[in-house]
């Protein structure tokens, strides 16, 4: 398969959950972090319509206020910067207003085995690092 090749990552970064929801301003954040520091949302991608910028990770305006049940991006990451990805939007995740999960998808390596991340992973789990937080009101 040519998209997923050897060596990356495409990390699937999910804001909100159904019952909490997300703001796409939430996503900018996320965007802009992750662009300012060479890892532009993969294009392609339904996210990338709402995009007024690639490089930069900006948003179109008119859409920053609109919220949705969840909102999904993703980013293409050498595999040796995966742990570097991880602190960005651990840096972020306290501006945002929901919660936050990440996946990675990857290529197992030519000898069968799983390339080390250098964050904790599970072959076949999917893992919730503990981003965001839930929003409770009276």
């Amino acid at each position: 398969n040519g998209k997923y090749s050897h060596g990356y990552g495409w990390l699937l970064v999910e804001l909100g959950r159904p019952g909490i929801g997300a703001r796409f301003r939430d996503l900018e954040r996320i965007t802009l972090a992750m662009a300012t520091q060479g890892f532009p949302v993969e294009p392609g991608k339904t996210t990338g319509l709402m995009m007024a910028d690639m490089a930069t990770g900006r948003l179109k305006g008119d859409v920053r206020d609109e919220k949705a049940s969840r909102i999904n991006v993703e980013f293409k990451v050498p595999l040796g910067q995966v742990p570097a990805v991880v602190e960005i939007l651990q840096r972020v995740a306290p501006e945002l207003d929901t919660v936050v999960s990440v996946g990675i998808m990857r290529r197992f390596a030519p000898d069968g085995g799983l390339p080390d991340l250098g964050v904790p992973a599970y072959p076949n789990g999917k893992i919730n690092v503990g981003l965001g937080r839930p929003r409770a009101e009276g």
